[in-house]
């Protein structure tokens, strides 16, 4: 029997997926319900094992685009029924399902005479029906639930119960995420790089770990998790905050797992995704830094007090882009000598070029300090300190890298030509008395950094911050609001 959900059910629905959060607008799609519930019994006798249907088929059934409407509605089809159903209605794939469900079964123990011959030698050894029925009664309990409706995004999770006979069913889950643009469904390898398997391998591990508070490898296997890599998989659903990725019992261990989710935040996903991807634009939306990931490579020499430590850019969505990054880092802090050396290895290279040049190292520390990272730039200093028996020196060099570039800004990439003297005057004004003999030195130049309040200009023994608000007037770039308010 197939029945309508009405207003009720539409009303749980909405009452279990509205997000008061998003700043998205809810998607103008209304949906409708099927409730189909059917039992047969083996020769239809009420006494003999059976097969019970469960369907709640939710899917969309009005949106002003009638052509897009249809798309949904196979999509939806599809990913409830399967891909043998895509080409009918909501209402005849419902209907032809059952029918496949109960034929399926009559053939299994009806049409096979299977069910026959085992009743017959239940009879001639006097046991109990009973015992053995069980394994002929089938079950399958079948839902789906709107995760997500907005912005454009649609993400449904399709529940599914089957009993086949034994020690227990086997439940699953499969999530799929919708372009209503588009009416295509997002697939992992359409969203994400083929390079970054490891990587989100990784975060998927670093999640899981967090959500369960596993401290260690030894929490995993004491859980029943078997998993040697913990691999992505493409059976996902998307919000606006991330994505969640659903592992089906035995996926990663033992059956006492059950299903497992892991939730990520675009923040840390997106500068994997291909640019072009849906769910990219979800990320970049959401993000609040720059789409990129630095690593760290340090040498430590103990014995003579030496700390080398270079940041550089590991990861970023425009491959082009990260190169040229990667190279201007290098030179920025070491030069363009070493720009065909490995990343993680310049520190002990620079170490060992110094020696082999009678410059030895001692009592020298040298870092990548990061003031900003965000709207499209990259602001840090690199800080060297030096100590030997003569004298200790520290030096610092500013850097505002801009990311659509790839280069350094300059202070007349920022400022606007013919007022270097009202900028002088600013940065005179904030020296204190006792730099008075230094006055004649503060002057405008290329050694500076920005961070949250403004611009940082370094000199040989202090260094002077002027506001956002009160270089507006002198500057190229819109900082009346700040950083955020538009480079």
């Amino acid at each position: 029997m197939i029945k309508r959900l009405g207003f009720f059910l539409f009303a749980c629905f909405c009452f279990l997926t509205g997000n008061a959060q998003s700043i998205y607008r809810e998607n103008s799609i209304k949906y409708g319900g099927i409730e189909e519930m059917k039992t047969y019994h083996l020769y239809n006798k009420k006494n003999n094992p059976a097969c019970d249907l469960k369907i709640n088929f939710f899917f969309p059934e009005t949106y002003i685009n009638q052509e897009m409407l249809r798309t949904l509605q196979s999509r939806f089809v599809r990913s409830f029924f399967g891909p043998e159903y895509a080409h009918l209605s909501p209402k005849e794939a419902t209907k032809a399902y059952s029918k496949a469900y109960e034929e399926k079964y009559k053939a299994a123990f009806e049409k096979s005479g299977v069910y026959k011959e085992e009743v017959q030698k239940a009879d001639a050894n006097s046991e109990d029906k009973n015992d053995y029925a069980f394994l002929y009664s089938f079950e399958k309990t079948m839902r789906n639930t709107i995760f997500f409706n907005s912005g454009n995004l649609i993400s449904q999770v399709v529940n599914v119960y089957e009993y086949t006979g034994g020690a227990h069913g086997a439940s699953s889950t499969r999530g799929v995420v919708l372009d209503v643009n588009t009416g295509t469904e997002l697939k992992y390898e359409d969203t994400f790089r083929e390079d970054t398997e490891g990587a989100v391998s990784a975060l998927l591990l670093a999640n899981l770990m967090s959500a369960r508070n596993y401290t260690g490898p030894e929490a995993l296997a004491d859980a029943g998790f078997t998993f040697e890599i913990l691999r992505p998989t493409g059976n996902f659903i998307a919000d606006d905050k991330g994505m969640t990725f659903i592992y089906n019992p035995y996926e990663l261990g033992s059956y006492v797992l059950g299903i497992v989710e892991i939730f990520v935040p675009y923040s840390d996903l997106v500068i994997y995704m291909k640019p072009e991807a849906t769910l990219f634009r979800w990320g970049r939306n959401h993000h609040l830094g720059n789409l990129i990931q630095f690593e760290t490579s340090t040498l430590h020499r103990d014995s003579v007090g030496t700390i080398i430590q270079f940041s550089f850019p590991k990861a970023y969505y425009d491959q082009n882009t990260l190169v040229k990054l990667q190279k201007l880092f290098i030179t920025n802090a070491f030069g363009e000598e070493y720009i065909s050396s490995n990343l993680l290895e310049i520190p002990a290279e620079f170490y060992n070029r110094a020696l082999k040049n009678n410059q030895a190292l001692e009592n020298y520390i040298q870092e990548n300090k990061f003031y900003y990272n965000s709207n499209g730039l990259i602001s840090y200093a690199v800080e060297i300190s030096k100590n030997d028996s003569l004298r200790e020196t520290h030096s610092e060099k500013g850097f505002v890298v801009d990311m659509t570039t790839a280069k350094n800004l300059l202070y007349n990439d920022i400022f606007k030509p013919g007022t270097e003297k009202e900028m002088t005057g600013l940065l005179r004004a904030k020296l204190p008395s006792a730099w008075n003999n230094e006055m004649n030195k503060i002057v405008p130049h290329n050694n500076f950094y920005i961070n949250e309040e403004g611009i940082v200009f370094i000199y040989r023994d202090h260094q002077i911050l002027l506001r956002y608000p009160e270089i507006s007037n002198y500057s190229k770039i819109s900082w009346e609001k700040g950083i955020t308010g538009g480079y």
